[in-house]
């Protein structure tokens, strides 16, 4: 995968979360970006995006709360 394809695909993943999530915050963590939700105890991972040599990933969690 080219470098620009995946960049595209995280992007499109940040403008998703920016939409259903705003107060989400993102970090690097475990070789990608996690979107986490900070107002939770405790602070509460609920979907990261993770490139790698020949796709991209876009992983969920369950949330106990509606974002």
């Amino acid at each position: 995968m080219k470098a620009k394809e995946a960049q595209q695909i995280v992007d499109f993943v940040r403008e998703i979360v920016a939409n259903v999530a705003p107060d989400a915050n993102e970090k690097a963590m475990y070789g990608g970006i996690v979107f986490e939700i900070e107002y939770l105890t405790p602070k509460r991972l609920f979907c990261g995006a993770f490139v790698r040599k020949e796709y991209v990933t876009i992983e969920f969690q369950s949330c106990p709360v509606n974002v």
